[in-house]
């Protein structure tokens, strides 16, 4: 893959200064701009790193943490890494005003009921929605409401998705008011962080492939 550059809160460099309703506006630079229109031209495997979820609120703010992590340093062209912690109708506008991305990884903290830091990657798999049920999530997130599993079905009723999706879900032990997270939170942040490094690793790899291939 050809250029590197850093990816801090900018959805996709080529559609502009995309960023989050609550964040300051990012320029974009020209190398960035001329990366992300090779990128488009020539197909190249374009990958999403997402983390979503509430801060100061414990092991549920996992998915944003996992990000901070993730943005610290310098990734491939090709890879962004996002905080996607806001209203699901923004993130809507934006991933459509882009290119689309071929892989999406999403993560975050998700009660379901499995062992406390336990670690699930499946892929997407959305659940039937009648058209109230979809309604009720729309309702929600326009509220205010941060939810992995209502982004993903907005995202995906809207067609808004990447083509292939893989879901990180984290089961939260502790889900009080507070920062920092517990030692099982902790652990499954490691693990989490581990998972998505050899995921997108694996992309990226497979992206070589065929392109050697070619």
């Amino acid at each position: 893959m050809k250029g590197r550059h850093q990816v801090e809160r900018i959805i996709d460099p080529l559609a502009g200064s995309l960023w989050p309703s609550h964040a300051s506006p990012q320029a974009m630079t020209d190398p960035q701009r001329d990366v992300a229109l090779e990128q488009w031209l020539s197909g190249e495997r374009r990958v999403l790193v997402a983390g979503v979820g509430y801060t100061n609120l414990r092991d549920l703010s996992l998915g944003p943490a996992l990000v901070a992590r993730l943005q610290s340093e310098r990734w491939p062209a090709g890879v962004v890494i996002a905080d996607l912690s806001y209203s699901p109708i923004d993130v809507l506008f934006q991933l459509q005003a882009a290119p689309r991305f071929s892989l999406g990884i999403f993560a975050g903290a998700v009660p379901r009921g499995r062992p406390p830091g336990s670690v699930t990657v499946v892929p997407w798999n959305p659940p039937a929605l009648t058209p109230d049920e979809l309604q009720s999530r729309v309702s929600e997130a326009v509220t205010g409401v941060i939810d992995l599993e209502n982004l993903l079905l907005i995202l995906d009723h809207f067609g808004a998705l990447p083509a292939e999706v893989t879901v990180v879900e984290i089961e939260p032990f502790d889900q009080s008011w507070g920062d920092g997270f517990s030692a099982l939170g902790e652990a499954a942040l490691e693990e989490a962080e581990r998972r998505v490094r050899a995921l997108v690793r694996q992309a990226l790899a497979e992206a070589e492939a065929q392109e050697s291939g070619r």
